[in-house]
């Protein structure tokens, strides 16, 4: 199992939940039904989440490709809680690459070149954060009732994904 995977999960996502609120409705794992509506979410095993991140998320965003831990851990998380295309829009952002919200080629070697240093690693992270942060308070001014998951949210968007 791939440590950011495992991160994610134990950290943020946790089991079962079908909150009203939350526009994915029925979820566990953060594997939520209006978004993968053939899964038995109730019944839904950690192993089977891992699968579903790993294909859906992971490889889709190509994050094999991502030499940064740190990066590419905080990219696959922001896509299971804002969408692929929006975190691959925000990487884009970070790097000052084309936004079309593919990761490809061109975003892969911004990322890497601009990583390659811990001092560049930051700088990514932090607009990365800054990105998800602007996103979550825009989300709360459309529906002041999600103002219950400002701070949960915050929480998260300032994870940097330390591992060991």
């Amino acid at each position: 199992m791939l440590k950011e995977i495992e991160y994610t999960i134990d950290r943020w996502e946790g089991g079962y939940s079908d909150d009203p609120i939350d526009p994915g409705g029925e979820t566990n794992f953060g594997i939520a039904k209006r978004y993968h509506p053939s899964v038995d979410i109730k019944n839904l095993t950690k192993e089977g989440a891992v699968s579903i991140y790993k294909r859906v998320y992971w490889d889709t965003l190509c994050l094999d490709q991502i030499t940064s831990q740190r990066i590419r851990w905080k990219v696959f998380d922001q896509a299971v809680n804002l969408g692929t295309d929006r975190a691959a829009k925000f990487l884009q952002t970070a790097v000052n690459a084309q936004t079309d919200g593919k990761i490809g080629g061109n975003t892969i070697s911004k990322v890497n070149t601009v990583t390659s240093s811990g001092v560049g690693d930051n700088i990514v992270m932090d607009r990365l954060i800054e990105l998800q942060m602007k996103y979550y308070v825009e989300k709360v001014r459309e529906n002041p009732k999600k103002i219950k998951y400002l701070v949960g949210w915050a929480n998260r968007a300032f994870d940097r994904g330390v591992f060991v």
